[in-house]
């Protein structure tokens, strides 16, 4: 389990927003959960998709992938993050 924020830096980008480097290897892809908040936008339709790379990656509920510039730019990002290890 994973806890902490991130503050946004201000750059326009419309890459999808992705969190690398993870403490531990994902077990299997998918296999976890995680709550966040964001200032610019609130808490509506966030997901997390786990890829067999150890990246989270933020998605709506309809599966669409996140870009910085949905999130907002100097976003405060507020997150609980859950998985199982390998």
């Amino acid at each position: 389990t994973l806890e902490g924020s991130v503050q946004l830096d201000g750059t326009s980008d419309a890459s999808v927003v992705k969190f690398s480097a993870l403490p531990f290897t994902v077990a299997s892809p998918y296999l976890g959960g995680a709550y966040f908040t964001y200032n610019s936008g609130g808490v509506a339709d966030v997901i997390v998709n786990i890829d067999t790379a150890s990246r989270l990656e933020l998605r709506n509920s309809s599966g669409i992938k996140l870009t910085f510039d949905t999130i907002g730019v100097n976003a405060l990002l507020t997150f609980v993050v859950s998985y199982r290890a390998a």
